[in-house]
């Protein structure tokens, strides 16, 4: 960053080096789908709306129970993902989160999780 102040017959500048930095945009996450899942499936593809996803960006979702495949960024405003639900997963909601390469992440409200 540059401050410049003229001066009569000439100017005067000072300059303070590293003070702002350019930085993507923080992802957000507005749904899921599908909203729930139960017990034993697999094959299923969780989709993630929301904005700001870039390349290299990983879904999570918390808790145990889903094994989770190979993050897919569609769009910027939209990834995807494989999962498969152990039989023993436990029942109640998770979190899911999108996770950009070199940091911020969006985690959106509780989605409906393992349904018995």
């Amino acid at each position: 960053m540059t401050f410049t102040q003229p001066a009569a017959g000439g100017g005067e500048a000072v300059t303070l080096t590293s003070a702002l930095a350019v930085k993507a945009p923080l992802p957000t996450i507005s749904s899921t789908s599908p909203v729930s899942v139960h017990q034993g499936d697999s094959g299923v593809t969780l989709t993630v709306d929301g904005t700001g996803f870039r390349s290299g960006g990983v879904i999570s979702v918390s808790g145990t129970g889903l094994t989770l495949g190979a993050t897919s960024i569609v769009s910027a405003t939209q990834a995807t993902v494989g999962v498969t639900v152990a039989l023993a997963a436990t029942f109640g909601t998770r979190d899911v989160t999108f996770t950009q390469p070199a940091g911020g992440a969006a985690t959106p409200s509780r989605p409906r999780a393992p349904s018995p």
